[in-house]
C-alpha cells in the first residue's frame, strides 16, 4: 500500500508542474500586457490550488470506490 501512495504523490507532483507550465504558457501567450509580468509565486499558488483540488477529487473517488 505504501508503494501506491508514493506513486500517487509522484503523479501529483507531475500534475503540479504540468499545470504550472500551462499557466505560465497561457500568461506568456496572452495578448494583454498584464499577462507578461506574471508573478511566479501567484502562478505557483494557483497551480498548487488546482493540484490540491485534483488530489481531493482523486481521494474522494478512491474512498467511494472502496466503500462499494
Amino acid at each position: 500500500m505504501e508503494n501506491g501512495k508514493n506513486k500517487r504523490w509522484l503523479v501529483y507532483l507531475v500534475i503540479f508542474f504540468v499545470i504550472l507550465a500551462a499557466i505560465i504558457l497561457v500568461c506568456r501567450l496572452s495578448p494583454s500586457e498584464s499577462g507578461i509580468d506574471s508573478n511566479l509565486l501567484i502562478n505557483s499558488v494557483a497551480a498548487l490550488f488546482f493540484t490540491g483540488m485534483i488530489a481531493l477529487i482523486d481521494n474522494a473517488i478512491r474512498h467511494w470506490k472502496n466503500k462499494k
